[in-house]
């Protein structure tokens, strides 16, 4: 991100003024139409001590929260499908962290795989064991 700061003659303080990159990064109007069939509320299920929700709107845009222990993530974006992967890139990234990071307050997106009751998420990674996966069931 570039930042810059204008100042105005004669008013006391400063407007900052901040420009994003567009090399790639998802910005919420550049989201295309997701699969209406997956549209809709989940909740995560299997992962204790760990409450999260993801709903994924008709528009190809996400709202996403989670809470573990005293951290709270929030994020939305645009989410894609290709093959079984639902992707959740988060405003302003350019790509999905690798592994996903809970103790940390900044959502960094999440790659979940379509199963045949709900999204799976791989929270060890890819192919991670199922004792390892949890499971965002539609509601």
């Amino acid at each position: 991100m570039r930042g810059s700061v204008l100042t105005i003659g004669g008013l006391a303080g400063s407007l900052l003024l901040l420009g994003a990159a567009t090399s790639g990064a998802v910005t919420q109007g550049s989201c295309v139409a997701g699969d209406p069939a997956l549209a809709g509320r989940y909740d995560l299920q299997g992962v204790m001590n760990v409450g999260s929700r993801v709903t994924l709107k008709r528009d190809g845009t996400f709202d996403y929260r989670l809470s573990y222990g005293a951290v709270a993530q929030r994020g939305n974006g645009c989410w894609t499908v290709d093959g079984n992967a639902v992707t959740l890139m988060p405003t302003g990234a350019t790509k999905v962290a690798d592994t996903p990071v809970l103790d940390r307050t900044e959502f960094s997106g999440l790659v979940l795989e379509r199963g045949a009751n709900g999204l799976i998420w791989h929270m060890g990674g890819e192919r991670a064991t199922p004792a390892r996966d949890g499971l965002y069931v539609k509601r």
